[in-house]
């Protein structure tokens, strides 16, 4: 009888114990892993994706949670380097890490999807954008909640188009990124831009100093526009070198809209020149407003940022999408996340997104601007005017022609 009894004490006591560990486990956070450069030249880039993804978190969590929990960002310092990145990565997933995502180099990015792949969690790009992550190498567990270089090309083609210019250059850093976005741009172009001349096409090594010999080539060859998808360091000395060896024809950029390493320094040897980005302060949407106004009521941010610029807007729209489709889902089960996530649609701070249930590509709108003299808006250097908004039909790259043979809903 007290073998009975000790038994029936010892199955209570168990169940008691699971009973308060369910909770416990209820509550664990959310946890998303983040993998961008925290040390070395590119520094900067890694420091504002994280403010900005911070900036989100705390925002969900003021607010709640997400499905009752909070959300914990984890960051990790990726180096620049893809075997950094995917030890990290490795360890977090291990970990209980169902997330993980990068803002910066598409080198890593394709290192990541890779961990994504085999582990089963989701891998999420917020500014890594070489065609090929959801191109060729697309995959259930990749998304992507920024533009590609094939979207920004069309983008750009499409309003060049308007324009007068004929003759094209690009110049861009020599790795998978660089690569993809001067082949972008030269296909749109031709495609787009009647009697359209690539008068040469060039590629540097990553965080160069010299830019000379490749500024003489341009001027050489006259062009009327020059194309880079350049950032931070490797932006500013190419303007900043061309416009001092006398080279005046303007920039079509990815990233000259950075008031944090660029402009700054580029200052008015940026006028004149565009800029394509996924996010501009400028937008004039009621959502952007609002967005900058929270920012601005928030001093520690402000402190490290003052406004939430192109890379932090964009990292901020695309990662609360992603947190949508889980809010959507219900849970955090990964295949339920993906099913959820494929052809959902979203309005963002600067309009509509939709996630392309084949190859998991964000398709948006596009804002095009215009570096101008100094207003103040924003800030007490040259920057970004009025945007062209390029809407999502001229930025959208046929399925067919990505590369990707994915069929909605295939795991």
């Amino acid at each position: 009888m007290m073998k009975k009894q000790n038994f029936g004490i010892l199955v209570l006591a168990a169940l008691l114990v699971s009973l308060m560990i369910l909770p416990a486990r209820a509550a664990e956070p959310i946890k998303i892993a983040i993998f961008d450069p925290r040390s070395g030249p590119f520094k900067p880039t890694g420091d504002t994706y994280a403010w900005a993804l911070q900036f989100l978190v705390e925002e969900i969590n003021e607010s709640g949670g997400l499905l009752g929990r909070k959300v914990e960002l984890i960051e990790e310092d990726s180096q620049l380097k893809p075997d950094v990145a995917v030890r990290k990565a490795t360890k977090n997933v291990m970990d209980g890490v169902k997330f993980i995502g990068t803002g910066t180099g598409t080198h890593v990015a394709l290192a990541l999807q890779q961990v994504a792949a085999k582990e089963k969690v989701i891998f999420f790009s917020y500014g890594a954008e070489g065609d090929e992550v959801t191109g060729k190498f697309c995959n259930p567990y990749t998304f992507r909640v920024s533009p590609n270089t094939e979207v920004r090309s069309m983008a750009i083609a499409n309003f060049l188009a308007t324009k007068p210019f004929r003759k094209f250059y690009t110049i861009n850093m020599d790795y998978a990124f660089g690569h993809d976005a001067a082949k972008g741009f030269i296909r749109r172009v031709k495609q787009f831009v009647p009697n359209a001349q690539i008068v040469g096409e060039e590629y540097h090594p990553i965080a160069n100093k010299d830019f000379g010999p490749y500024i003489s080539k341009m001027i050489a060859a006259n062009p009327e526009v020059v194309f880079t998808g350049n950032w931070g360091v490797d932006l500013v000395n190419l303007i900043k070198q061309a416009r001092d060896m006398g080279f005046k024809a303007p920039f079509m950029c990815y990233y000259l809209n950075d008031p944090l390493v660029v402009m700054p320094v580029v200052k008015e040897a940026g006028i004149g020149s565009w800029f394509c980005e996924a996010y501009a302060l400028s937008v004039r949407t009621p959502a952007n407003k609002d967005f900058l106004q929270r920012w601005a009521a928030k001093k520690k941010f402000v402190d490290l940022q003052k406004w939430p610029f192109g890379a932090m807007g964009k990292a901020y729209n695309g990662t609360k999408f992603l947190l949508e489709a889980i809010r959507k889902a219900g849970t955090t089960d990964i295949p339920t996340v993906i099913k959820t996530f494929e052809g959902m649609r979203w309005e963002g701070v600067t309009g509509p997104m939709v996630m392309r249930a084949e190859d998991h590509q964000v398709m948006m709108p596009m804002p095009i601007a215009e570096i101008v003299k100094t207003t103040n808006e924003f800030y007490p250097f040259p920057y970004v005017g009025e945007p062209t908004i390029m809407p999502m039909e001229k930025t959208t790259v046929p399925l067919g022609e990505t590369g990707c043979t994915r069929k909605k809903g295939e795991l």
